[in-house]
């Protein structure tokens, strides 16, 4: 168990780094090596997994592995039951490290052929589909939200400089002014009609139409990110209690409909992106 436990560091390290812009001097070499690595504890998980006080003294090792500084850092640390499918996390991560070169982003994707089908029936290139449209929606949701913290920081900035200062609004303070109302109005608008039908298809296809509409005016855009990204600030104690059969408030709703809207209006122009951009030269 201690060799394990010390190949287990190893591996760890070597996820990490797969993470980081040193896994694009990686070359082929490296990469294989990485990769049996990913494939013996494969091995691994298949000889433990029936064996439970071992499987928890093994979950234990990875917890103090992942906890060390520098190791693993992020906010999904590798656990036992990852390490079945070693070889596809591994690869999933390279998938997104931009830093690759063009060789070994070409391994990475010939390297999902190699994988066994999954219990759900997904042959390698199904996985390799999987994979890169999650990639993708994970980057459009980082990009949205550095977006809007982008946006309300400077929003904010200027107006706790407004608060020390007597001077009258300039016209980008009153811009300010009026995204804020109208992404309030707008927040009202669509409360009202999602606690009122309970999204229902029809008022969801009412509501996406009417985001449509505001995104083509002047700074729609940001009314729509301001609005979003200040929903649950905005809820009284008496729309937390107002809740539907799901027990999901009105204002949660409200929030996960701004933020697909928000996410979709990316998502056409990045679902592409990670395959373009990596290209072989």
């Amino acid at each position: 168990m201690n060799e394990v436990m010390r190949n287990a560091k190893t591996f760890l390290g070597l996820v990490q780094t797969a993470k980081t812009d040193a896994a694009g001097h990686w070359n082929r070499e490296a990469f294989q090596r990485a990769m049996q690595w990913a494939e013996y504890f494969e091995g691994v998980y298949k000889k433990l997994e029936t064996k439970a006080e071992v499987v928890t003294k093994f979950s234990r090792g990875l917890e103090i592995i992942s906890s060390q500084p520098g190791a693993c850092s992020g906010p999904s640390p590798v656990t036992f039951a990852d390490l079945k499918h070693s070889r596809r996390m591994l690869l999933k991560i390279l998938l997104q490290n931009p830093y690759l070169s063009g060789e070994l982003y070409s391994l990475v994707l010939d390297n999902y052929n190699s994988l066994s089908s999954s219990p759900e029936g997904l042959t390698g290139t199904d996985m390799l589909n999987q994979d890169a449209t999650e990639c993708s929606h994970a980057k459009a949701q980082r990009e949205t939200l550095l977006g809007i913290k982008a946006f309300t920081s400077q929003a904010v900035e200027r107006m706790e400089k407004r608060g020390h200062t007597d001077h009258t609004l300039d016209s980008n303070d009153m811009i300010d002014v009026e995204i804020q109302t109208d992404a309030c109005i707008l927040h009202q608008h669509l409360l009202h009609h999602l606690s009122k039908n309970r999204s229902s298809q029809s008022t969801l296809d009412y509501l996406h139409d009417k985001l449509e509409e505001i995104a083509q005016k002047p700074h729609g855009l940001e009314i729509i990110s301001f609005a979003e990204s200040h929903i649950l600030s905005w809820e009284n104690e008496e729309q937390r209690e107002a809740e539907d059969s799901l027990g999901i408030s009105a204002e949660i709703r409200c929030k996960q409909l701004l933020s697909d809207w928000l996410l979709k209006r990316v998502n056409i122009a990045s679902a592409n992106e990670i395959k373009d951009e990596r290209k072989p030269p």
